[in-house]
């Protein structure tokens, strides 16, 4: 949820001063705009309109033409818009297509006119009579938007209990994805306190500022990211500790790009992960600092939703398309506001802002699929996390692995976006070329741990040259300082960093806004000219209790939207035709050797045989099963934290459509083996309690494969730890052994065996039931019964 704020205020003339010094409020200067006599004499014509114009601050058109439209979350959006007053505002919005519109003022009069003016015209927008303060009369959710213009400062005539009860009001009434927009003639600084401070302790907001002076069509978001004093140190023995980082400081505000640079060991990725809240204090390792965004502490999910972070390596669907990836990331990560169709528009905007058109239906591609390339894989994991604009994106080593020309695109665009979208970028960077190191707007240089340089590129180049060390002509700059850093001693880059000028954390943590005139003292130039257009993004905080996922929603969308698991499963087509060509070769080989074992009229008879042939089967089912779910969680490990890690979707729900995927096949897959081994084995039971008890074995099997997995750190240690657990089932089947022999003392552990589960269906199903049910089964006549086989 995002508050705005937008300021102008028209100065008092000094008569109107005098002669209406009764209705001067808590300003000093002006009348009490949170007194309803006040409005009621402006809209029945009483008072003049100097002090309160038709199109209070902003119109519209300007509202569009700045893209703060973008606010707007879709057509659909359900709107109230507070303190209508007589306003055209959301009369014009009404007519560019926004239809669920609700309006509501204190003063009776105002409304019966707009009542009046847009019954027929505007049917769709509705006008209440409510208090700021009390809005009962709506439940709690009932908006995506909630715009204000001004009543937040015609209510901070009243005092801050007015304003607290407000904006806890506007909190409760708005969605768990719903903005407030609220075009205020305070400056930030005078806004935020008033609408941080709600009259409920869990009805919190996270601020962002952003700024846009009259005239300009581009919005910067003066959103400020700064960390003080950040050290990390690692315990190595009981009284042995390795300083990692030390007291390191900086900040980035306004969108920013700012490289992370150093040799080797000298902590940058250690810094990135630690600002991004990926290393935290834990075990052996402390993390102390203060690292703040818009002046909010980032700690816990609070973090998630508002921050990006894209790995070193390109970890992406091979089987998606590069369009269906960002609308993967786009569908379970947008609001619920947004509407299909909106949903679209951005991803398609996306694809267009990071060049990516031409391979938007190209597969990302892998070692064995062909795909697009490697700047195109890194711009596409870009794509994916700035779908949910965030205002904060830590990227590691963006430029590994690419040629100088794919490495100053993906630059270049990340320069592009942070400059229109106001984000600001922070990225580990290794030998960027001298066209790349001058895209980035700041630099910081780590050595051993510990700061050297924080400051603009330009700057960094002066202050070498400040110390007799500057780079010389065509040499790359940032070559150049690395060299430095490795090559001299301790002490004399200890001189040079005493000598040289940082840029502070102080300096660099407050936002780009252009205060030289304070908007209480503006000379007013016309209704609405010459004001200062300032916007405060405010996203709801909720209390922790009720965060969560949608877990039916986010599954089916994980299994069967566009990129999603029944998709990238029918797209594997040499895993898929594997899955069913390797069971047909496998058991009709087994069935040609256990070849008619199952007919008991035969003199060769032997029921060991045909148990035996009846065990082959399910064994064989059972790692069928179990080995391609071992290695699948290890493979999907980093796509998995990567998603969670941005609360795309939960842990439940990533299991749950892997398993509405896997049910269909595994089921698939029995119906093909035992029509395989059936018939030629000669078996007697009834062919669907085969299929169905195989069915189920298997199931068990693979989630028991789905843990080791998860619980292996990776690919190798899973293959490693398999036979432990899928070995003993053998043991424990009846086969090698009856489980009567087996000691008392171990015969507990076959009860956590689901092989042997399994048997013990088969053997009823196709030996007969030896607890008077024979009715219902074929019998072992003159045989060996079930008793040798199995315990019930």
């Amino acid at each position: 949820m995002s508050y705005v704020d937008a300021g102008w205020l028209p100065p008092q003339s000094e008569s109107e001063q005098g002669s209406d010094a009764e209705d001067q409020g808590h300003v000093d200067g002006l009348p009490n705009y949170g007194d309803v006599h006040f409005w009621t004499e402006v809209y029945t014509q009483q008072r003049g309109r100097e002090m309160a114009p038709k199109e209070w601050l902003l119109s519209y058109s300007h509202f569009v033409a700045q893209g703060w439209l973008r606010f707007f979350p879709s057509k659909a959006a359900r709107i109230l818009d507070l303190g209508c007053g007589d306003s055209e505002f959301m009369s014009e919005a009404y007519d560019d297509g926004y239809e669920d519109i609700t309006g509501v003022d204190i003063v009776p009069a105002v409304l019966d006119t707009m009542k009046q003016l847009n019954a027929s015209r505007r049917p769709g927008i509705k006008y209440e009579l409510a208090d700021a303060r009390e809005l009962s009369l709506f439940p709690d959710g009932s908006f995506d938007v909630v715009f204000d213009k001004s009543t937040l400062d015609a209510l901070k005539c009243a005092g801050q209990d007015a304003t607290s009860q407000m904006s806890s009001e506007i909190h409760r009434i708005l969605s768990s994805d719903g903005v407030y927009l609220c075009v205020s003639l305070n400056t930030p600084e005078e806004a935020q306190p008033a609408i941080e401070h709600t009259a409920h302790e869990d009805r919190g907001w996270d601020v962002q500022v952003l700024v846009c002076e009259n005239g300009e069509t581009a919005v910067k978001i003066a959103s400020t990211f700064s960390w003080q004093d950040v050290s990390m140190t690692v315990q190595k023995g009981k009284k042995q500790e390795k300083q990692i980082l030390s007291n390191i400081s900086g900040s980035l505000s306004s969108g920013k790009v700012c490289a992370l640079m150093g040799p080797s060991g000298a902590g940058k990725t250690s810094l990135l992960n630690v600002l991004a809240a990926r290393i935290r204090t834990r075990g052996t390792t402390e993390v102390t600092g203060n690292i703040t965004l818009d002046g909010q502490p980032i700690t816990g999910s609070s973090l998630r939703k508002r921050i990006a972070y894209v790995m070193q390596q390109d970890i992406l669907v091979p089987t998606q398309t590069v369009r269906e990836s960002l609308w993967f990331s786009a569908n379970l990560r947008l609001p619920k506001s947004y509407s299909m169709k909106d949903k679209k528009e951005l991803v398609e905007k996306m694809l267009v802002d990071l060049g990516l058109v031409k391979c938007a239906d190209t597969y990302i591609g892998d070692e064995m699929i062909r795909g697009v390339s490697g700047g195109e894989k890194k711009r596409t994991c870009v794509g994916i996390e700035l779908i949910m604009k965030p205002k904060l994106i830590f990227l590691d080593e963006p430029t590994s692995g690419l040629d100088s020309y794919a490495a100053h695109n993906v630059i270049l665009k990340l320069e592009e976006l942070a400059s229109k979208e106001g984000c600001n970028v922070l990225c580990t960077i290794h030998q960027p070329s001298s066209e790349v190191f001058h895209l980035f707007n700041k630099v910081m240089l780590l050595r051993s741990g510990k700061l050297f340089f924080f400051g603009g590129v330009s700057g960094l180049s002066g202050q070498l040259h400040a110390v007799n060390k500057g780079c010389p002509n065509e040499f790359n700059l940032a070559d150049h300082v690395m060299f430095l850093l490795q090559t001299e001693a301790e002490a004399e880059l200890d001189s040079m960093q005493a000598k040289m000028i940082m840029e502070t954390p102080a300096a660099g943590a407050s936002p780009d806004v252009p205060h030289d005139k304070s908007v209480m003292t503006k000379t007013m130039e016309g209704a609405t000219a010459g004001f200062l257009t300032q916007l405060m993004a405010l996203t709801k905080r909720a209390p922790a209790h009720i965060e969560g996922y949608n877990l039916l929603s986010d599954c089916g969308l994980r299994s069967f939207s566009g990129g999603g698991e029944a998709q990238n499963l029918w797209r594997d087509k040499p895993g898929l035709i594997a899955s069913i060509i390797i069971p047909v070769i496998l058991n009709v080989f087994f069935a040609a050797i256990f070849y008619q074992v199952g007919d008991i009229t035969l003199d060769t008879y032997d029921p060991r045989s045909h148990f035996g042939g009846m065990t082959q089967v399910a064994i064989g089912g059972m790692f069928g099963a179990a080995q391609p779910l071992l290695l699948k969680f290890p493979l999907d490990r980093g796509i998995f934290l990567r998603e969670y890690a941005t609360s795309t979707y939960g842990s439940a729900a990533y299991f749950l459509s892997k398993t509405m995927v896997e049910l269909p096949q595994s089921f698939l897959n029995a119906v093909i083996t035992w029509t395989a081994a059936y018939f030629l084995m000669g078996l007697r039971g009834q062919f669907m309690i085969y299929v169905l008890v195989f069915w189920v074995t298997g199931v068990a099997a693979a989630s028991t494969a789905v843990l080791v997995g998860c619980l292996a750190a990776n690919a190798e240690v899973a293959q490693q730890a398999a036979p432990a657990v899928f070995v003993p089932q053998l043991l424990f089947a009846g086969f090698f052994i009856t489980t009567e022999q087996i000691p008392a003392w171990l015969r507990w552990a076959s009860y956590l065996c689901a092989l042997k589960y399994g048997m013990n269906l088969n053997i009823l199903n196709e030996f007969g039931c030896i607890l008077g049910l024979a009715e219902q089964y074929v019998l072992l006549e003159n045989k060996n019964n079930a008793r040798s086989y199995i315990t019930l």
